[in-house]
C-alpha cells in the first residue's frame, strides 16, 4: 500500500472546490493506495513525463510515485482546462 501525500499547492486548490468534487476526489484520493491496480490512472507522456493522471469527473489529479518509499505525491488537482497549465 502507497501513502498518498498533497502538496501544498494541491492542498490549496482541494479546498477551494466545492463540497461534491472534494468528496469524490477524497475517495478516489483513498483508492490511489492501492496504486497500480487503480483504473482511472494513466501514466503521463510529454512535459510530464514521469507523471501519473487520475480522472475524477472533470477534475485532474497530477501526481508521481516513488516506489522505494511506498509513497504518491499529489502534485496538482484541478479542473482539466486548469490542471495542464
Amino acid at each position: 500500500m502507497f501513502e498518498v501525500r498533497l502538496s501544498k499547492a494541491a492542498k490549496k486548490n482541494f479546498n477551494k472546490l466545492n463540497e461534491p468534487y472534494k468528496s469524490k476526489v477524497k475517495n478516489s484520493l483513498i483508492k490511489l493506495c492501492n496504486f497500480p491496480d487503480v483504473q482511472e490512472v494513466k501514466a503521463m507522456k510529454g512535459n510530464f513525463t514521469g507523471y501519473y493522471r487520475l480522472r475524477v469527473g472533470d477534475i485532474r489529479v497530477l501526481f508521481f510515485v516513488e516506489k522505494k518509499h511506498n509513497l504518491i505525491l499529489v502534485d496538482s488537482i484541478d479542473f482539466r482546462g486548469s490542471v495542464y497549465k
